[in-house]
Order: C-alpha cells, then sequence, then structure tokens
C-alpha cells in the first residue's frame, strides 16, 4: 500500500511540475512586451513595444493599429457600433532583448475647434495620412508575440493599448508646452490571457 502511495506521489509531482513552471513563466511573461509611448522632436510620436531593458527575445509579432469611432446607439436600437479605420497592420518576425519594436509612428496637430489631428509618418517624421479624430474616437493598438525562455515553454503574450481622444489631447498639450524628449505614460494597457 505504501508503494502505491509512492508511486502516485510521483505521477503526481512528474505532471504538476511542468504545469507550476508554466504558470511561474506566465505569471513572469505578463511584464514582457509592455507598449510604451515616447515623444522625439524631431520625428514625433512613437508606440513601441519596449524591450530595451529586457532580456527576453521575443518571436512571431503581430500588430495592428486601428482608430476606432463609437457610433451612439439610434432609434430602434439598443447598442452602439464600432467604426474601425485601420491604420497599420504588420508582422515581424523578431524582436530581440534590448531593441524596441516600432508599432506606430505619428503626430498630433490641435485643430480650432480643439479636436486632433493624427498623422501617420515614417520613423523619421515624413506623413503617409492623417486621419482627423473626434471625441467619439480613440487610437487602438492590438499586438501579440511570443516570449521566448531557457526551458522551451513559450509563452505568448497578447495587449491591447487604448489612447482616448482626451489623453491625445492632453500628450499634444503637453508637448506642445515641452518640446523635449521625453517618456509618456499611458493609461490603458490590457493584457489578454
Amino acid at each position: 500500500m505504501n508503494k502505491l502511495w509512492e508511486q502516485l506521489l510521483a505521477l503526481v509531482m512528474f505532471f504538476a511540475f511542468p504545469i507550476l513552471q508554466y504558470g511561474l513563466l506566465k505569471f513572469h511573461a505578463a511584464k514582457e512586451g509592455q507598449a510604451m509611448l515616447w515623444y522625439l522632436p524631431a520625428y514625433g510620436f512613437r508606440l513601441v513595444i519596449r524591450n530595451l531593458p529586457r532580456r527576453k527575445n521575443l518571436t512571431g509579432i503581430r500588430y495592428r493599429i486601428i482608430i476606432r469611432e463609437t457610433v451612439p446607439p439610434v432609434r430602434g436600437c439598443s447598442v452602439e457600433t464600432y467604426m474601425d479605420t485601420v491604420i497599420h497592420d504588420a508582422e515581424d518576425l523578431f524582436l530581440f532583448a534590448g531593441t524596441d519594436q516600432v508599432l506606430l509612428s505619428f503626430k498630433l496637430l490641435i485643430s480650432p475647434e480643439g479636436s486632433v489631428e493624427v498623422t501617420h509618418t515614417d520613423k523619421l517624421g515624413k506623413s503617409i495620412k492623417s486621419y482627423p479624430l473626434s471625441s467619439a474616437m480613440v487610437l487602438i493598438a492590438d499586438y501579440e508575440a511570443m516570449v521566448e525562455n531557457l526551458f522551451d515553454f513559450d509563452v505568448r503574450i497578447a495587449k491591447r493599448t487604448t489612447i482616448p481622444h482626451k489623453e491625445l489631447l492632453s500628450i499634444c498639450q503637453r508637448v506642445n508646452y515641452n518640446n523635449e524628449e521625453q517618456h509618456i505614460e499611458l493609461s490603458y494597457i490590457k493584457s489578454i490571457t
């Protein structure tokens, strides 16, 4: 009977160790691949997957940047409708430790009416296309990647960063007041597990 308990305990430990190890890796992977917004006066804004100070490599990176407009319910309908405009949709094979992945380069301009215009740019600040934003619009960056680790239990991370019109307006005013290189804290970053 004692031998049976030993065998059952060994069997449980055999399966529990990888499950526990994967759970710990998943917990620690939540810190990897954070979105950050930088302002560089010569080039504009860069929304990046921050991996510069990290030691993990990311692979299989996919990302999509959209502008979402919320259309309020109309008569006879009780739900809001989302209208999405895709600004950028791309994939990248690798993001090595010590580098950042630029998701979107853009500039902001405040119109005389107080609305914000987002201009998608290349990394050097050359304009690609402009998108006027109303107060019912948000800028959304969705991305996912695989976090490599030594135990070969690669963990997928997926995140959504949302920057509402009001926050874009505040950011634009802040950099107009203080036009120097700076990191801008983002309020809405959600991990999808």
